[in-house]
């Protein structure tokens, strides 16, 4: 009889548990459940819309993976690139596809531009007045990469491709809206060697 009870028990107390761990398991998936039905609105509304122009050439790019210098020279206003339902989040200036993972991007709410590897980033510029603006990205392997906007130096750091960018926020689609404005003037021009900020002269227009 003794062991019949404790048997019993035993059994009871196993049951018991398994009964537990369900009814946790249960309040745990309504919790989530509530938790993401409450922030996916918020999920959503960090994702990315970035208007790429095709204005810019997309035939130009960099002669090669190990040195080079690209120029950008952009002119625009705000009503020429803001044309989704919601305003976009980035405005696509040039992506290689020689040096994959190498672009160059305006921030459109913080007014920065962005380009290297890794990112290097200006101070907030107004790249939507309306007049012509240049932008200058040089790197060489083994060495380091410049990103200068109408002459003047944003940063530099050492170039190092295998740094790959992470995202920021939860992007739950990067939706890309083609630009082709006649209003828009952009044109992409690409060189084989690192410029030093004092050759720019020979590749930056003259005032």
């Amino acid at each position: 009889m003794g062991k019949k009870r404790e048997s019993h028990r035993k059994n009871h107390l196993v049951a018991g548990i398994v009964v537990s761990i369900i009814l946790v398991l249960f309040a745990l998936g309504i919790g989530a459940r509530f938790y993401f039905s409450k922030n996916i609105p918020n999920i959503q509304g960090r994702a990315e819309t970035v208007v790429v122009l095709k204005e810019m050439g997309n035939t130009v790019d960099l002669p090669n993976p190990d040195e080079g210098t690209l120029r950008i020279d952009f002119r625009a206003v705000d009503s020429d690139v803001n044309v989704a339902e919601s305003s976009p989040t980035k405005i696509l200036l040039f992506r290689s596809k020689v040096l994959e993972g190498l672009n160059v991007y305006y921030l459109y709410q913080d007014k920065n531009v962005t380009a290297g590897m890794p990112r290097l980033t200006s101070p907030a510029i107004n790249l939507l007045d309306g007049t012509m603006h240049t932008i200058v990205y040089t790197f060489k392997r083994g060495y380091k990469q410049m990103l200068l906007v109408d002459g003047q130096v944003m940063g530099e750091s050492d170039f190092s491709p295998a740094v790959k960018q992470a995202p920021t926020g939860f992007l739950v689609n990067v939706p890309e809206n083609d630009v082709q404005d006649d209003k828009i003037s952009v044109s992409v021009s690409s060189y084989d060697k690192m410029v030093e900020p004092g050759q720019l002269s020979s590749i930056t227009p003259t005032t």
